[in-house]
């Protein structure tokens, strides 16, 4: 009786270890797709890299960073290599027309500069201004744009970059983003002390709105024709308005971590922000909730993009880091 009951524990404690075993060969597929949704890519760089840029198919994309650094990709961000941007001014900012082929960056010293073929070539532009310029948006004919930056400094151009105007923004504060409608006439500005300022008539002037945080924000993006808008910046915060930027709430990032760069998707329900220690937080239903993902890098990221849809998308940041997933 004995061995009969020794027999029969030693039989189970080997189906135990065998379907503990199986189990584990199961599950070990799932582990390696969850590790193979972000994938960090090798960008040729160990510069900061500050912004990146995608067309809304996902294949062409650059990233542009210190010492003048512009990275570009045509396919989908596998591979990049170094385009002459011809300055050595740090950029801090890239924005390309939908077709690729109109560019500008934006950075040190009121720099800007142009491409019309892709980045084969960049130009300087005057910007008039020495204040250090942190964000750049055209609307996707490439003629009317907006760059904004320290000192609360807005520049608006009709005719590509050839000229660029200052714009009264009212505030001495820091800007650190912009973002319009694709009409052109709709715009938010963002930036330190949780400035937002708001534009209904293309940037001929632009009114203080009331954020309800005294937070820096960093990030800008709209949808919806400008009639919805998504701001992030330090402590982890994520504001919303549903009206054009008149008024603000804030969403729950569930993170303390500085979020550095938000992209929506043009319905308004696709988004992904980026920041500190390689955090990226997504989002399907407009930001009702946000989810951290894993990246493969606890690096500083600085900026995400995405493709039209919002499915895909690009983040950029510290050390030459490039993910995507």
């Amino acid at each position: 009786m004995k061995n009969t009951l020794q027999t029969q524990k030693i039989s189970r404690l080997r189906f135990e270890i065998i379907v503990s075993l199986l189990a584990g060969l199961v599950f070990l597929p799932f582990v390696a797709q969850a590790d193979q949704d972000w994938v960090v890519r090798q960008s040729g760089t160990s510069s900061e890299l500050h912004s990146v840029f995608f067309t809304p198919n996902g294949q062409s994309g650059w990233a542009v960073g210190f010492g003048g650094t512009v990275l570009s990709t045509s396919n989908g961000g596998q591979t990049w290599s170094k385009q002459s941007s011809g300055t050595q001014s740090e950029l801090r900012a890239v924005f390309f027309t939908p077709n690729g082929r109109a560019g500008w960056a934006v950075g040190f010293n009121g720099t800007i500069i142009s491409t019309n073929n892709g980045g084969a070539t960049w130009a300087n532009q005057a910007s008039g201004t020495p204040n250090e310029l942190e964000s750049v948006f055209f609307t996707p004919s490439g003629r009317q744009g907006w760059a904004v930056g320290f000192g609360g400094t807005i520049l608006t151009t009709t005719d590509a970059g050839k000229t660029w105007i200052p714009q009264s923004s009212g505030t001495p504060n820091a800007l650190r983003s912009v973002a319009f409608s694709s009409s052109g006439l709709h715009g938010l500005a963002v930036g330190f002390g949780g400035v937002v300022l708001a534009t209904s008539d293309g940037g001929n002037t632009w009114k203080a709105q009331d954020s309800k945080t005294q937070m820096d924000l960093n990030s800008v993006s709209v949808a919806n024709g400008g009639r919805s808008a998504w701001a992030v910046g330090f402590g982890g915060t994520i504001l919303y308005s549903s009206n054009g930027g008149q008024s603000w709430a804030a969403q729950r990032s569930n993170t303390q971590n500085d979020l550095r760069s938000v992209t929506v998707s043009e319905n308004g329900m696709y988004g992904w922000a980026a920041g500190f220690n390689g955090m990226i937080l997504s989002t399907s239903n407009g930001g009702q909730s946000w989810t951290s993902v894993a990246t493969g890098t606890s690096t500083q990221l600085e900026s995400i993009s995405a493709t039209q849809n919002g499915k895909f998308a690009w983040a950029v940041g510290f050390g030459g880091v490039i993910v995507n997933n």
